[in-house]
């Protein structure tokens, strides 16, 4: 550095956050090297938006009650998201790698979907969380493969599903027009229920297809109109 005339030479180096804010404070970067949590509540309240897209590390997102919009990085980023989040929008969700975790005592009510993104409302307030671009395509929520159907079609969505298929939630399913297909030599082994959901094994292992809100209700299997009992009633 220079000082009083002279240049000398510094032990010790600016250490840079590895953070910074837009101009107008409303967005929050986060550099390559960030890493660990991110909590809204720790930052300016102006930020409604976060871009991570820089970011190399695994990150957690968590937020603080208002309206966000995240782009996640290039690690395996998680958002913990459940009532009282607000409506959050997601973009740069990596359908292998990301995840989406609902926070405790939180679960999807309704799902819906606009153009390629997908949506799930967690209460009956303004807690929506949006995929954007995940529509016809599977991804991680709560440690399960689950997938939202298109809901602004007039035209069946077709879930093709097999031995070899592996474990795959299904939210969205329209009892009256959509329809489950399976594979040509799959087999259906069994069936279960939880809750309001109903699964169809095909197969051993994890080859388990859910339809989720589809207990007590007719649906499309294989052409056929279709039901699953109650499994876990006495």
């Amino acid at each position: 550095y220079y000082s009083n005339g002279t240049w000398t030479t510094a032990s010790t180096y600016i250490k840079f956050a590895d953070y910074y804010y837009s101009n107008d404070d409303k967005t929050l970067y986060l550099r390559s090297k960030f890493t660990g949590t991110v909590d809204l509540s720790k930052y300016k309240a102006t930020v409604t938006a976060i871009n991570a897209t820089a970011a190399k590390n695994n990150l957690t997102f968590s937020g603080n009650g208002k309206a966000a919009t995240i782009w996640f990085g290039k690690g395996k980023d998680t958002i913990i998201y459940g009532k009282g989040s607000n409506i959050n929008n997601i973009y740069n969700f990596d359908s292998i790698n990301d995840e989406v975790k609902l926070k405790a005592g939180s679960q999807i009510i309704a799902v819906g979907s606009n153009g390629n993104n997908v949506y799930m409302r967690v209460s009956n307030n303004n807690d929506v969380l949006g995929l954007m671009g995940m529509l016809g395509k599977a991804f991680k929520l709560n440690g399960r493969r689950s997938q939202i159907l298109n809901q602004g079609t007039k035209s069946a969505n077709v879930v093709t599903y097999g031995r070899g298929s592996g474990l795959l939630d299904v939210y969205g399913f329209n009892s009256s027009k959509d329809e489950l297909k399976t594979t040509s030599g799959s087999s259906l082994v069994c069936v279960g229920t939880n809750s309001s959901n109903v699964y169809l094994r095909y197969g051993s292992g994890d080859n388990v297809v859910g339809l989720m809100g589809m207990l007590g209700k007719t649906f499309k299997l294989n052409g056929r109109r279709s039901q699953i009992l109650n499994q876990g009633t006495k």
